[in-house]
């Protein structure tokens, strides 16, 4: 089981895998059992919706990319799914800059409100 990467020094980026690190701390997605055969699609169907682009994807690991629409930013967003603990750890980082204007973490509960409405 290989955990999300630590967030970096900086204020923006936000993860679920180390609760210890309150700058950037954010608590994982719970799930069911009874819902583990549906959580990969809606994982997928909630970063579409909101307009990320899926890049790699296996049965425990998405990474996608979002992109600001005024200055072309890239934002980079994992997701670990943990089926021994039914959590799904988000990270949600920017590639460049030190401020982000909080949009990491935006995005991120923006993410986990829509994808816990639809589980």
């Amino acid at each position: 089981m290989d955990l999300l990467s630590k967030c970096p020094p900086t204020p923006n980026c936000i993860c679920s895998e180390f609760k210890s690190d309150n700058l950037h701390f954010i608590d994982p997605i719970l799930y069911s059992k009874e819902q583990s055969d549906i959580v990969i699609q809606k994982i997928k169907t909630t970063l579409q919706a909101l307009n990320g682009k899926i890049i790699s994807e296996n049965e425990t690991y998405i990474a996608a990319i979002f992109t600001s629409d005024i200055f072309g930013f890239v934002d980079d967003f994992e997701i670990r799914i943990d089926e021994d603990q039914q959590k799904i750890h988000i990270r949600s980082a920017s590639r460049v800059g030190r401020g982000d204007m909080d949009a990491n973490k935006k995005r991120a509960t923006e993410f986990k409100t829509k994808l816990e409405s639809t589980l």
